[in-house]
């Protein structure tokens, strides 16, 4: 019949260790469109889910590339999706996070994922792929490579697809590595060996998936520059890896069916990309680089003049000052206003996308849309010839104000203020370097927590130097 996609959460009754486990649809989701894109910019636009009639728990896959050539690996995986899609059999997908525990007590640092057969297939697998930190696998080159939540879950398809009953494990291991390898070849990656088992968590990777279709690539320059910020900065701290995960399920809920629209039309890729992509790139290095240096700003003076003399603008009709507008009402939750000029279908359809969403996605305006502000404005100064010393100030109190605006509610949710207190050390050195940006987070921990102000969470704050 089908494959699945479980929407609601996954209540396991069985074993020692039941209970009722956050599911992730918009990152199974995602991760089927890597798979069908196979290494290059195509995502289908036959693509998508609609409501499975039989039961609302769940949403159908629809996916149709029409005619492969199977002689090649990328080829191959879009077929063994299709015939999955078009299976006669239904095929549930369960997409999964860190809290997940097997029966037997294993995690997903154990095991990436199992498919219960019998009668139609459950897969359950790691979506977030070792809480980010990647996974290795050993190559047929000996080295160890790192693997991607989209392939864990080809995988698992591959075994369904083989027909595989799991009497046989290394035989069923063996033949579902080689199905598996036509993904890697097709990404580019070293394949699997299938001879050895040998699989551990530690090797960060991933897939922005709107970044990889706009620089044609999950490995691009830009692509690579984000998830160092990922991995360098935001995921350094139980802080930010509780940040990483509200601000991945927010970016996953849109950016399947944006990139979509950009696979189809080159136009609106390099649109993306030159409206987007690069620009955040820029804006997180001005941010790195301050971060690493607040006081005399070494560095970050030569970024932001390199900013402004690089000569990229919007479209005619769209100023930098209309752009920054726009930004900084959509930064602070407000609609996303259409521009004077026409924008096509394509992108409006996009503005159309993000105006629904941004709203209910505070990580990925933090995130995403203030740097971009931040960049925008600093491109208006430059076609002002604002006086350098001016714009120095101003950038300095932008980046303060911006970072110490880090999205506490979700932490609020997962961290007690005494976690959140343990991480201000490190958090002094990766995000809040400035005593401004330290002061006002510090305000806002103190009145959003509710911190006492003779507790020990209050000293640990005076302490290093959060407040007074």
């Amino acid at each position: 019949m089908t494959i699945r996609i479980r929407q609601t959460p996954f209540d396991r009754e069985f074993g020692d260790n039941p209970g009722t486990f956050e599911v992730h649809p918009d990152l199974v989701l995602a991760q089927i469109g890597v798979i069908a894109m196979a290494g290059s910019e195509d995502l289908p636009e036959t693509l998508g889910e609609e409501p499975d009639p039989g039961d609302p728990d769940y949403q159908i896959v629809t996916y149709d590339p029409g005619p492969q050539d199977t002689t090649t690996p990328a080829g191959r995986v879009r077929q063994l999706l299709k015939d999955l899609v078009d299976s006669p059999s239904v095929i549930t997908l369960i997409g999964l996070g860190p809290d997940f525990v097997y029966p037997d007590g294993y995690t997903f640092e154990d095991s990436a994922a199992t498919t219960y057969t019998g009668g139609n297939p459950d897969i359950l697998y790691d979506t977030h792929n070792c809480d980010g930190d990647g996974r290795w696998m050993t190559g047929t080159d000996g080295s160890e490579v790192c693997t991607t939540s989209a392939a864990i879950l080809f995988h698992e398809l591959c075994h369904v697809h083989l027909g595989h009953p799991g009497a046989d494990y290394e035989t069923d291991e063996q033949e579902a590595v080689g199905a598996e390898n036509d993904l890697h070849l097709a990404e580019g990656r070293t394949p699997r060996d299938p001879n050895q088992r040998e699989v551990g968590c530690g090797c960060p990777d991933g897939c922005c998936i709107v970044a990889s279709v706009a620089s044609g690539s999950p490995f691009a320059p830009e692509v690579n520059a984000l998830r160092q910020v990922r991995d360098r900065v935001l995921r350094r701290t139980e802080t930010g890896m509780h940040f990483f995960d509200a601000f991945f399920s927010e970016y996953y809920s849109f950016s399947v069916p944006v990139a979509r629209i950009m696979a189809r039309d080159e136009a609106t890729r390099e649109t993306v990309a030159a409206w987007l992509v690069r620009p955040l790139v820029k804006a997180w290095d001005m941010a790195l680089a301050y971060i690493r240096q607040p006081g005399d700003g070494t560095g970050l003076e030569e970024l932001a003049r390199e900013a402004m003399e690089s000569g990229e603008t919007y479209p005619s009709w769209f100023s930098w000052r209309q752009a920054r507008e726009v930004l900084e009402q959509a930064a602070a939750g407000g609609s996303l206003p259409a521009p004077a000029g026409d924008l096509g279908p394509e992108l409006e359809t996009i503005r159309g996308i993000l105006g629904e969403r941004l709203p209910a996605c505070p990580h990925v305006r933090w995130g995403i849309v203030a740097p971009l502000a931040i960049y925008a404005r600093l491109q208006e100064f430059g076609q002002g010839r604002i006086a350098p010393q001016a714009m120095d100030r101003w950038l300095k109190e932008a980046l303060d104000e911006w970072l110490a605006a880090l999205p506490l509610e979700y932490l609020q949710t997962r961290m007690t203020p005494e976690e959140l207190a343990h991480d201000l050390p490190e958090l002094s050195t990766i995000l809040f370097s400035s005593p401004e940006s330290r002061s006002a987070f510090g305000a806002r921990f103190v009145k959003e927590f509710s911190v006492a102000p003779d507790s020990r969470v209050a000293e640990k704050l005076r302490r290093e130097g959060y407040s007074p």
